[in-house]
């Protein structure tokens, strides 16, 4: 706890995945140390009796007009919840800021910013940003449904620290469809020059209609410019982080298409990249990161159980050279994706006409 209260008072978001990855001894004890750690500043309230006649009514989590129903999913840059609104009684998922601080409140504000104004099917609908008590939070689109990985591989099953039980079995078809989903997505994100840095199957979430959703923007970085596609490395998720994220290089909108890769490698194979079902085989964070700089991951290649043209596509996006990666419109084209109309505010509206002098003053502004 000390750990983590000084580590965010430096302005740092730190993940409790590398943690465990580090401590697996003591996984319990690290995972009960950030949920314990994000509720500070959080008020309690007393709520209404869950029934008519109730003797009593129970002590429930409240943050401003919302009633925190369950927990949805934590991450080093914040914890989310289902959550009601007390008056209208709307339900959405509330992500909040565990730790308020400079650093972490100005990334927080940007992540929201980044994406309130899109309008795209495949990314999740972002709706407030709130404060209540010096406590942040945003407020989205709540999805029924599942993960990524679980919805593609039936059966798949976890323990209560994220450990593969049970791989599950293929469903090629629901992958099939899911797929070009996930690539309209993220070429949608690259279009509004935005790069994600840590796709993985907890950020993309399948509803019960079959429509994939992109989400948890907390490590988005905006491009500079059309040709500037480039942002700070470092960070993200171990197992799906592509090499020139795992040495700290500056990246490029090739490590999202590299977690692509890593998302579609788990699918198919039911495991992450450099893992396996022999825990004796499974590599430390440390040997983990080692890989990914200087080995390329088994290959998925003439396997009976992985249908050729994916596993083909599976292993160019998990080519370690950034220039050996297909490009977007390679990647649309192999899994048969379109890119949905979206828009940005005023950026995407039609194109005025007779007002040339107006908007170039406009433009010199």
């Amino acid at each position: 706890p000390l750990e983590l209260q000084t580590r965010r008072a430096a302005g740092e978001a730190p993940d409790v995945s590398v943690y465990v990855n580090q401590h697996p001894e003591h996984a319990d004890v690290v995972e009960q140390s950030f949920h314990d750690s994000t509720f500070s500043g959080i008020s309690f309230a007393e709520t209404h009796p869950l029934a008519e006649g109730a003797s009593s009514a129970p002590a429930a989590r409240r943050l401003g007009n919302y009633r925190l129903l369950c927990k949805l999913g934590q991450g080093g840059m914040g914890v989310v919840y289902e959550a009601v609104h007390a008056q209208r009684g709307n339900r959405v998922a509330l992500k909040m800021l565990p730790m308020v601080d400079g650093d972490s409140l100005q990334r927080f504000k940007r992540e929201f910013r980044s994406l309130a104004d899109f309008n795209h099917p495949q990314l999740i609908g972002l709706h407030t940003l709130e404060e209540a008590g010096s406590q942040w939070f945003i407020t989205m689109e709540l999805i029924d449904g599942t993960d990524f990985t679980s919805y593609v591989r039936l059966g798949r099953t976890r323990d209560s620290r994220g450990k593969i039980i049970n791989p599950g079995v293929l469903d090629t078809d629901l992958l099939r469809a899911a797929l070009p989903q996930l690539v309209s997505g993220v070429m949608a994100l690259h279009n509004y020059r935005i790069i994600h840095r840590d796709l993985k199957p907890s950020n993309v979430m399948v509803d019960r209609q079959g429509r994939v959703k992109l989400l948890d923007f907390g490590l988005v970085a905006e491009m500079a410019g059309l040709s500037a596609t480039v942002s700070r490395g470092g960070v993200g998720t171990p197992a799906y982080m592509a090499p020139e994220q795992a040495t700290g290089k500056r990246v490029t909108t090739a490590a999202d298409w590299y977690g692509v890769g890593a998302m579609l490698y788990e699918a198919l194979s039911g495991w992450p990249p450099f893992q396996s079902p022999k825990e004796s085989q499974n590599p430390n964070l440390f040997e983990l990161l080692r890989l990914k700089r200087e080995e390329d991951p088994p290959s998925l290649l003439g396997r009976p159980d992985v249908p050729d043209d994916l596993g083909a596509l599976c292993m160019r996006l998990l080519q370690r050279g950034i220039e050996e990666r297909p490009t977007a419109e390679e990647i649309a084209t192999a899994v048969s994706a379109q890119v949905a109309p979206s828009r940005k505010g005023a950026e995407e509206t039609s194109r005025l006409i007779h007002r040339e002098s107006q908007l170039a003053a406009l433009k010199e502004a």
